[in-house]
């Protein structure tokens, strides 16, 4: 047999990016350049030489019209100089064209280092011949094919690649498949059924992969002049993939591909991208550079924000769907509308949740009806009382990976449903516990039976946010000493101070009730101290209760352990009435209501209110966003919460015991 010799003349630059191509794309041009050919049918087979899973051997086998001697003689020898460079449909069926610059051989080598092409083909005179073309990847530019011989049979060409790299492996994977699909996915709708392209006996058919497609016509201007009409084919795979764009020619061949950049809920969409702009630069050879240029980054910001718009439509519509089938299956816990702004909030968390449920695990609708209904449930329960335990429900209950987990976090943080709630309740806890504070304090009987340290002492020490939102407890029922230890901690110091400190008169100071802490004005170094005496409701406040008070003031004012320049001291008497002289001091004019005495130079105050003020004050922080929940709380619910948190802090006929 003789052999003759072809030398291709090519750049080292053009060789190398033909040669390095991924093992994927080396595929998918080779399967393009044999329908091209008019193929009908192309296959694919991955054959292994042991049991190990390593291809050994790539054959690509179609039925199209093989390489004639005009297209071995110009075409295979001159890159660039293919007949498909000044056509544009193929020769027999007329269908639209991929290739044109033959750099479909040198991608075989990107596969393997050993191609042989053996083709029949049509002569002038209609005798049918075939022959083989060789090649060895390194020699690249030189290659060998035999004498044409009469042959038998149809024409068509079988391309075998051996030695093959090792990183070819992952064409055997699903992956591969999928990705085959979103390549050919335009060409093979356009002409269903021919050709068919088969690749290790999967057959491409994006009838069964694709759930729907859509088409948008955009008009895309980099503010400077430069403008491209664009025309999007979004697609909906039925497998899982990542969201990719394809830029493509006006006739809708991939030109380059990268991830969209979009995650979160949604379809599983490729958005392919035809443009005369991108067009060009894929003739310039700057395809890849696309968004160096202005016009490219505003043709991508165009196309991203549209398929941003069409997947949040496509949630909104499949999201609404679900919901009317619990509804319908009678599994979803709601059964009446919403009575207020925060059961609404509520309502709106739940729905996200089911649905990411939904996304989460496809086959929990296979579920029964009873465990479905369970599951929602706990999912409704945990939301209403204690959304931190979603997590719980969400891993033990539900199943959810790790993964899922964070993804379900991630959603509900992005859209921040679930802090509304979460504020939304707190909210409604603080109004019930100010309405069961109220009954407690000023009903007659409660009035009478409230203990003063054992129970209203300990009903605050938990709730010191009726003083403010920034404070927190630092001391409760301690010595002035411990309130110095505990301020001198806080000022970032740990050393103790062993000498007591005392009051005015020189005697060992009394207990404090409370000490809240807090940062003030908004300015983390300005730290604020609160000294809360209390009293219980039937004890007034009167001289004898300020001078205690105003003791623990001088002694403050007095020790210079407790100077320092942004620390302000308060110290506040509460009760639920005060005599009329001190009634008096506390509606000084030109002062806040409640201000006694004011020792500016050393940062000191003293205060006088009555439960009724502190409440009211709290009431007022609360009202706007009461209204906004239409929350109002009555007796019962108010007293029931009190008696959830801590019965035992309730006078005895409240907790269903008789007095002592």
């Amino acid at each position: 047999m003789t052999m003759h010799s072809l030398h291709v003349e090519v750049q080292d630059e053009a060789l190398g990016k033909f040669m390095g191509a991924t093992p994927l794309n080396a595929l998918a041009e080779l399967i393009w350049n044999a329908v091209d050919a008019d193929a009908s049918t192309v296959r694919v087979q991955f054959e292994e030489a042991d049991g190990s899973g390593r291809i050994s051997r790539i054959l690509i086998t179609d039925d199209g019209e093989g390489i004639n001697e005009q297209d071995l003689q110009t075409g295979f020898v001159k890159l660039g100089k293919s007949w498909k460079r000044l056509a544009t449909t193929t020769r027999g069926k007329a269908r639209m064209l991929h290739g044109e610059s033959g750099q479909g051989r040198y991608q075989s080598f990107a596969l393997g280092h050993l191609v042989e092409w053996r083709t029949k083909f049509r002569a002038i005179d209609g005798k049918l011949l075939k022959y083989s073309i060789f090649g060895k990847r390194n020699s690249p530019r030189d290659f060998s094919y035999t004498d044409f011989e009469p042959a038998s049979g149809k024409t068509g060409t079988t391309l075998i690649i051996d030695q093959i790299h090792s990183t070819v492996r992952g064409l055997k994977k699903d992956e591969a498949i999928e990705k085959l699909h979103k390549i050919f996915a335009l060409y093979l709708r356009q002409y269903p059924g021919d050709p068919t392209i088969e690749v290790n006996g999967h057959k491409l058919d994006p009838s069964k992969v694709i759930l729907g497609a859509y088409t948008y016509d955009l008009l895309v201007d980099d503010g400077k002049g430069n403008a491209t009409s664009v025309h999007l084919d979004v697609v909906e795979w039925a497998f899982k993939t990542e969201r990719e764009i394809f830029l493509c020619n006006e006739k809708g061949f991939t030109l380059h591909n990268h991830p969209t950049g979009l995650r979160g809920a949604g379809a599983n969409v490729t958005v392919y991208v035809r443009s005369p702009w991108l067009q060009e630069l894929d003739r310039l050879r700057q395809i890849e550079l696309y968004r160096s240029h202005e016009l490219g980054v505003a043709l991508e910001a165009a196309v991203v924000a549209k398929l941003q718009e069409h997947l949040e439509e496509k949630c909104k519509t499949e999201d609404a769907a679900l919901l009317e089938r619990l509804k319908k299956d009678k599994v979803y816990p709601y059964s009446a509308p919403p009575q207020s702004v925060g059961e609404a909030l509520e309502r709106r968390v739940f729905d996200e949740c089911a649905v990411r449920v939904h996304r989460a695990l496809p086959d929990f609708e296979s579920n029964s009806s009873k465990s479905r209904k369970l599951s929602y449930r706990l999912i409704k329960e945990a939301l209403n009382s204690n959304p931190d335990a979603l997590t719980t429900i969400l891993r033990e209950v539900l199943g959810l990976t790790k993964e899922q987990q964070e993804e379900f976090a991630e959603l509900l943080s992005r859209t921040q449903l679930s802090a509304i709630i979460s504020a939304s309740k707190t909210i409604t806890d603080r109004l019930h516990f100010l309405d069961g504070l109220d009954c407690i304090l000023f009903e007659k009987r409660s009035r009478k039976g409230l203990k003063e340290r054992s129970q209203l002492h300990k009903l605050i020490e938990r709730n010191t946010w009726i003083f403010g939102e920034s404070y927190s407890l630092s001391v409760s029922d301690q010595h002035l000493n411990r309130v110095l230890d505990k301020h001198i901690q806080m000022l970032g110091r740990n050393q103790r101070n062993p000498d007591p400190v005392l009051t005015a008169d020189g005697k060992s100071p009394g207990i404090i009730d409370l000490m809240v802490s807090g940062y003030i004005h908004h300015q983390e170094d300005e730290l604020e101290h609160l000294i809360i005496e209390l009293k219980r409701p039937k004890v007034a406040i009167d001289r004898k209760v300020m001078e205690q008070v105003d003791r623990y003031a001088q002694a403050v004012a007095g020790d210079e352990r407790f100077h320092q320049a942004k620390v302000r001291w308060r110290f506040l008497a509460i009760s639920n009435e005060m005599t009329e002289d001190i009634r008096r001091k506390a509606k000084q004019k030109d002062r806040p209501r409640g201000l006694v005495e004011n020792y500016d130079d050393l940062n000191v105050q003293i205060w006088a209110k009555t439960w009724a003020e502190i409440i009211e004050e709290c009431r007022s922080r609360m009202r706007f966003y009461q209204s906004k929940l239409e929350f109002k709380p009555d007796r019962e619910s108010a007293l029931a919460f009190l008696k959830s948190l801590s019965p035992e802090y309730l006078p005895a006929h409240l907790r269903g015991e008789e007095s002592a």
